[in-house]
């Protein structure tokens, strides 16, 4: 039983991907989300699963009339609208010895209370999940639907929502599908300084239910090499309509700015202490 600022069981767990820009699902708010709630986990030899209520989001401004404070890690909805009374369901399925595989699902509803309207919306999300492992190879693939329903006041927009985080909120399209595949593979070594070198494409792709907005896509090739404490990302990153590889910082919302690939060059370096990670250079190249 966990109480307090959890994780938010929903979709492949801890990441859906290998590189350090994540998969296109945490920019939604669907991936590596924390909450304010109490979670129940079960962890057996083939099953496993969790149920949890979160009554809000990690909040700093307690109230019905505060709207959700912007500078925090996870994607959370924000502008006049507030996540509340959520219940998430989840469970994974185990089998394989030399090639291990796990199959889950996740389920999602909470409702999104309007500052103004002072009324509920509702917003559901789906999600139907596997991973393969066998020797240095993993591959993990989801698809994934949301949708969420505003009680917004009259004449603002439905078909969007905001969300926030690191105090930049933009704009997402309300519903849409999420398609990902994920697939790394690690050669480790017994000489030397370095320990391994995981090699991945990491691929998402948020196919949105209004046909006048325009998809986003995000692709991410590269390697995780570690060195006993020290770990290094270097990530090549593109994006199509993804507002953290291009100029447009709505492009999760109508898309409608530049419609073409933008990338990003990137190198994070890492050490870890006393079961602690501190990132000490991040060095980013836009192209």
């Amino acid at each position: 039983m966990q109480v307090g600022l959890t994780r938010v069981p929903f979709g492949i767990q801890p990441y859906g991907a290998h590189n350090y820009f994540f998969q296109i699902s945490y920019y939604l708010g669907l991936e590596d989300d924390s909450d304010m709630g109490i979670k129940y986990v079960y962890t057996g030899d083939k099953w496993e699963y969790a149920l949890a209520f979160f009554k809000n989001s990690e909040e700093e401004l307690f109230g019905s009339d505060t709207e959700t404070a912007g500078d925090r890690y996870s994607y959370d909805v924000a502008g006049r609208n507030k996540e509340v009374n959520q219940f998430n369901g989840q469970v994974f399925y185990n089998w394989g010895d030399e090639v291990k595989q796990k199959l889950g699902a996740s389920a999602e509803f909470r409702m999104l209370y309007n500052i103004d309207t002072e009324k509920n919306g509702t917003h559901y999300a789906f999600a139907v999940h596997h991973e393969l492992c066998w020797r240095g190879l993993s591959v993990k693939t989801q698809i994934s639907t949301y949708a969420m329903h505003p009680k917004n006041a009259p004449g603002e927009d439905r078909d969007l929502v905001i969300l926030t985080a690191f105090n930049a909120p933009y704009e997402v399209a309300a519903k849409a599908n999420i398609y990902s595949i994920s697939a790394g593979y690690k050669i480790p070594f017994k000489k030397g300084i370095v320990n391994s070198i995981q090699f991945y494409n990491d691929f998402g792709w948020q196919q949105k239910w209004n046909k006048d907005f325009h998809d986003s896509f995000q692709n991410v090739t590269g390697c995780l090499v570690t060195a006993g404490p020290v770990l290094a990302y270097i990530d090549y990153a593109q994006g199509l309509h993804q507002p953290w590889f291009g100029p447009d910082w709505n492009a999760f919302g109508a898309g409608t700015g530049s419609n073409s690939w933008h990338a990003r060059f990137n190198i994070s370096l890492g050490y870890y202490f006393s079961g602690k990670l501190l990132y000490i250079l991040v060095m980013l190249i836009y192209m």
